[in-house]
């Protein structure tokens, strides 16, 4: 009997947990660059697809304003999410207390440097095509992004004379999306592999102290994803579990990668081919997504951090600052393009903004990785939820 993929993946997270336990970790040293070469695979298609995609599918476009439709209603549904993600993490982590109980000598942590955090002018500048080859080399999305988008308009503004050019990005794409199911194909011994990976470094002992903090963080990063199944059966009128059931993969991928940009060729796999939306505004929208539509990093976990904070140094937080905490959190998850260290730099842009000190994010620090890989989920599927969003407003702005 053949074993459906989605289930080889869920297979493959649980024993690679068990194995991970019992093994040591000498042993799964042997196995972890296998894993290393499944994501550099992954890594190695994005930009190739993205760009033969966008250009097939905007070089297609009769319609100019078409383009600028999706990108309001993409940035409409990136802010709502975004303010409701925000505001789960400043609820949820209020009710727990996160930070409360923890018993540590805060003067006695290393406090985080602020020379690598990159001004929100020059992140906005970055997105910018500017020497193409070089941003893509750097694995700068966003300008190849908008590079592709601005090539496949002027492909469609030549009409028949750019049909010979039209057929070939054509033809490329499918390519692409052959070479990403073979990739794919070897997702579940990767991915028994990561999680065993991590399952071995953190056990029990490690997560202890930081309970309540990993608790908050995978319950209100599960919470969010409660609120994206409602926003796809109230307003999409889309069956939330056909949804789980076609992009669940990519869920698994994110959670074991923690990678939203190494997900992406997963991600855009499930929703041309699986869940079936439109190409043209899954390539747009979910790379978008995947760079500034993290809700994960950029508005739960800032506002969980400065809770956690706030707490662990028995300050006492007025409304005014949990309403500050709250906006912070909603903005800084729109400006993580190309920072290493996303939720890291959008915790600090919120701490330092709040006049927090640092030494809380400090002591989380050491656990990232666990709450990285619930985090990456969320944003994945939030970047999801948003493209189908996107598609079914258009169908409805059309009646």
């Amino acid at each position: 009997m053949k074993i459906k993929f989605g289930t080889q993946c869920i297979i493959a997270l649980i024993l690679g947990a068990m194995f991970g336990r019992y093994v040591e970790y000498s042993a799964i040293e042997y196995l972890t660059p296998l894993s290393v070469i499944y994501l550099k695979l992954l890594r190695s298609v994005i930009v190739p697809l993205l760009f033969s995609v966008i250009i097939s599918s905007f070089g297609k476009y009769k319609d100019f304003s078409l383009m600028k439709t999706i990108s309001s209603i993409s940035i409409f549904w990136f802010l709502i999410t975004a303010v409701i993600a925000s505001a789960i993490g400043i609820v949820v982590g209020k009710h727990f207390c996160v930070g409360l109980h923890v018993t540590f000598d805060v003067n006695s942590v290393d406090k985080l440097h602020l020379s690598n955090s990159i001004p929100i002018s020059q992140t906005l500048l970055n997105m910018v095509p500017n020497n193409i080859i070089g941003q893509i080399a750097e694995g700068q999305i966003i300008p190849v992004v908008i590079f592709a988008i601005f090539m496949g308009l002027a492909l469609s503004s030549l009409g028949e004379q750019g049909k010979t050019v039209r057929l070939f990005f054509d033809e490329t794409t499918q390519i692409m999306f052959k070479i990403v199911k073979n990739i794919i194909k070897v997702s579940p011994i990767a991915i028994f592999i990561l999680i065993a990976d991590v399952s071995s470094k953190y056990g029990i002992n490690v997560i202890r102290p930081f309970g309540t903090f990993v608790f908050v963080m995978y319950l209100a990063c599960v919470l969010q994803i409660i609120v994206y199944m409602f926003l796809l059966l109230f307003v999409g009128k889309i069956n939330p579990i056909k949804f789980i059931k076609n992009f669940h993969p990519a869920m698994i991928t994110a959670f074991t990668t923690s990678s939203s940009i190494g997900t992406l060729p997963v991600t855009m796999d499930r929703l041309v081919n699986h869940v079936r939306m439109r190409n043209d505004i899954a390539s747009f929208v979910a790379p978008l997504g995947a760079n500034m539509k993290m809700d994960g990093c950029g508005a739960i976990y800032p506002a969980v951090v400065s809770i956690f904070t706030a707490n662990l140094l028995g300050m006492h937080l007025s409304f005014h600052q949990e309403i500050l905490i709250f906006v912070l959190s909603a903005f800084a998850s729109f400006f993580t393009v190309g920072i290493p260290g996303t939720a890291i730099m959008s915790a600090t842009f919120v701490l330092v903004s709040m006049n927090f000190p640092l030494q809380g994010l400090a002591i989380v620090i050491g656990i990232d990785k666990i709450v990285d890989m619930i985090r990456t989920v969320t944003n994945v599927t939030g970047a999801a939820t948003c493209s189908l969003l996107v598609e079914k407003t258009l169908i409805y702005m059309k009646k």
